[in-house]
């Protein structure tokens, strides 16, 4: 990327005179260049990275420093930190200066003017903690007026995949989105609300409210429901806002399958028509918040046809995203089983066979593109060649339960099959 922003605004300094590019208009022209940037001040900030011109210009126009010798691009804003940033991008636009009497503790002053003028409504418990990307675009949304950020691209409520209209910030982010402040980690649009936002991305978002010229035009593209490609593979810390909903094979997933992250609501007997099972699983499920879930059923009502199974799954579904709007549903497909158990001709190779499993499956799938969620094909990734569960990973019961090295090739499938 040419280094234009850098360039026009040493100009000016040079010059004596303080003009931002042309296309910055409408009230913008009170940010000015306060410091020059010098390639390599800061020695985490290369010329190939994507934020350079970006941690350039914040530093130019003096709302973003670095400390010691680098920028500290990935690390995270502070509540107490972005407060401060967004008073002084709100006292610059309506001033163009940002002159704040010290206090105490230090960013008093700041989050009294952020009170005062509607940016911040309410408080935190903790101003030292790192602040999420939702709370961050909140705040920075409410920093400028409303016709500093005239749309410029055309989104409907719940474009985005993990932002609903109803979430709280919603409409702050969405506002983000229209202006070209944000558009998200893929091509879908995803912003990952609940993740904590880093230093170079606030650096973006807060040159494109400084610059109208650098605000991004852009078309999402509509998710590829039901479907997950292949993944490069993930670690735990991918699962840390996830859960994992079912029955006996959600146990066994987490006493064996390795993943330490997800919270496991499993219970032996559950199904979709009683989710709860004798502890209550599904209630406490609704009970927290959760970025992702993964749900798995079939083993205990394989035999009670699919419109019925489809029918309650797509209820559980309903009552997830009406207590945490905007969470990724996923759903597993019903594991296979061996070959004895398939054609053992017995009232449980009745119920458990290949045909039966891959029937259910494809219902399921089927749900999944009414119901846009996730669908995730445990079964053909568990079968060997012959298209059954092989016997290095059957269970106590030869199947449909599997043995450890079972749990954990499907765990492996869930790290390599997700929405990123």
């Amino acid at each position: 990327m040419k280094r234009w922003i850098t360039f026009l605004l040493c100009a000016a300094l040079v010059c004596g005179c303080c003009t931002l590019p042309a296309a910055a208009s409408g009230g913008l022209s009170n940010f000015r260049a306060t410091a020059v940037y010098r390639e390599g001040q800061f020695d985490d900030v290369k010329a190939e990275d994507w934020y350079h011109d970006n941690v350039a210009a914040v530093y130019e126009l003096g709302l973003m420093i670095g400390a010691g010798t680098g920028f500290n691009a990935q690390g995270n804003i502070s509540a107490a930190e972005a407060l401060t940033l967004c008073a002084r991008i709100h006292s610059i636009y309506r001033t163009g200066k940002a002159k704040f009497e010290q206090s105490s503790p230090w960013y008093q002053v700041y989050l009294d003017y952020c009170l005062d003028h509607g940016i911040l409504e309410g408080s935190y418990a903790n101003y030292d903690a790192a602040l999420s990307r939702r709370d961050f675009a909140t705040l920075l949304a409410h920093s400028m007026p409303a016709p500093a950020l005239p749309a410029i691209n055309e989104l409907e409520d719940n474009a985005v995949p993990d932002v609903r209209a109803e979430d709280a910030g919603a409409t702050e982010i969405y506002r983000l989105y229209r202006a070209g402040i944000l558009r998200g980690g893929d091509a879908y649009g995803s912003f990952q609300p609940a993740a904590q936002i880093t230093r170079a991305e606030v650096a973006a978002m807060v040159t494109r409210m400084a610059y109208r010229s650098l605000r991004l035009k852009f078309d999402l593209q509509s998710m590829g429901y039901p479907d997950l490609p292949l993944q490069p593979r993930v670690d735990d810390s991918f699962f840390v806002n996830a859960a994992m909903l079912g029955n006996s094979l959600v146990q066994g997933m987490q006493m064996f399958s390795g993943i330490q992250n997800i919270r496991f609501f499993g219970v032996e007997s559950t199904s979709v028509f009683r989710p709860d099972g004798r502890i209550a699983v599904f209630s406490q499920l609704l009970q927290g918040r959760y970025d992702r879930v993964y749900i798995e059923y079939g083993i205990n009502e394989l035999g009670s046809g699919a419109s019925s199974i489809v029918a309650a799954y797509g209820g559980i579904i309903d009552r997830i995203r009406q207590a945490m709007p905007g969470v990724e549903i996923y759903v597993m497909s019903m594991t296979p089983v061996t070959y004895q158990t398939s054609t053992s001709g017995n009232a449980s190779g009745a119920v458990f066979s290949m045909n039966s499993i891959r029937s259910l499956n494809a219902a399921l799938r089927e749900m999944c593109i009414a119901k846009q969620c996730w669908y995730v094909d445990c079964c053909e990734a568990l079968c060997d060649a012959t298209g059954y569960l092989p016997e290095y990973y059957m269970g106590w019961d030869n199947s449909p339960h599997l043995a450890a090295a079972g749990y954990q090739a499907w765990a492996e499938v869930l790290r390599t099959h997700y929405h990123a």
